[in-house]
């Protein structure tokens, strides 16, 4: 261990042509040896036990977590389907998100592959892009800050009035409720006379899927809506949801099964095409007093072709709702 006299000596048997060496040089010399010296008086002071504990204490409340994702590799891409390989642990109707910054959700769990449906431009991706998951379930913002709001699919604001800025959010394919839950439903044409119609967008939201929109957006957009809806029904409230029109959903539900090649069965579409309407039908409901006693009404509209009501999807509706208009 150098003293502050022997670095000081040192300096100074240095050979004349070394005077490229400043002033400052020999400060620092001399703060280092103090320095040095501070050093070994403080370790002496402190003592070896003590020193120990402390660098022990240290290491034990080091931060060693370390946040893992889940990736996967796109294998091919067209039509608004991928075909993702290495998300084994990937979750039915789980959002997946691509390095492009797109979302996608799972559908398909096969042992080699999992078949994702983009909420997008495909054109964004290519192959061999990597594939993370959210692990989250597929969900939107619910809340009374959506009144007034026209939305897309996945519940972004998309009317310019800014950000959404409800903290809630629910899952999009929550299951219906029981039979405990629920109460009778009142008869027909008896109830509340309502104004509806003057300022209805203040207490609307609008859940807006186009024609232009991918497949996957068609397909998830009422099942968006009716979650938005439950919210106010268990919050004690009376909602009224209207469907315009599942025919368009169905169709976009048969063009994603054929492209995630599910057997076709009758006029093409896949054999669960009933539990898509079902299991979004029934959703709405009157809850009992135990509940909240909110009530979630809901109005699908079926397109008929030549005034066929006996098609596929026209039957299947009217066999799940408590009656029908014809127009």
């Amino acid at each position: 261990m150098l003293s502050a006299r022997v670095a000081a000596a040192f300096v100074c048997s240095l050979p004349r042509q070394a005077s490229l060496i400043s002033r400052n040089t020999l400060g620092a010399a001399f703060v280092a040896s103090r320095n040095v010296h501070a050093s070994k008086a403080c370790f002496q002071k402190t003592g070896t036990a003590e020193v120990s504990s402390i660098l022990e204490e240290r290491i034990l409340g080091a931060d060693t977590s370390a946040e893992l994702e889940e990736t996967g590799r796109v294998l091919s891409i067209g039509d608004g389907i991928a075909r993702v390989y290495g998300l084994r642990n990937v979750q039915a109707e789980e959002m997946v998100e691509f390095s492009s910054g797109l979302k996608g959700m799972s559908l398909n769990l096969e042992p080699d592959n999992v078949g994702v449906v983009v909420f997008g431009n495909d054109r964004l991706i290519k192959e061999g892009d990597v594939v993370k998951r959210t692990g989250a379930i597929v969900d939107v913002p619910v809340g009374d800050e959506l009144l007034g709001r026209v939305v897309d699919a996945l519940g972004n604001p998309i009317d310019g009035k800014g950000p959404i800025t409800s903290k809630m959010r629910r899952r999009v394919g929550l299951k219906a409720p029981g039979i405990i839950p629920r109460i009778s439903v009142r008869n027909i044409l008896s109830g509340v006379c309502l104004q509806f119609f003057p300022d209805a967008m203040k207490y609307t939201i609008v859940v807006s899927a186009t024609a232009s929109d991918a497949a996957p957006l068609q397909y998830l957009a009422p099942y968006s809506g009716c979650s938005m809806g439950e919210y106010f029904r268990d919050n004690g409230k009376h909602a009224l949801i209207i469907y315009d029109d599942l025919s368009k959903q169905a169709v976009a539900y048969r063009q994603m099964s054929l492209l995630l090649r599910r057997p076709p069965g009758r006029e093409a579409y896949p054999g669960d095409v009933f539990y898509l309407h079902s299991r979004l039908l029934e959703r709405a409901a009157k809850m009992n007093d135990s509940f909240g006693g909110g009530s979630l009404t809901a109005l699908p509209v079926i397109e008929t072709q030549a005034g066929d009501v006996s098609a596929y999807i026209p039957t299947n509706v009217i066999s799940i709702t408590d009656g029908q208009v014809g127009l």
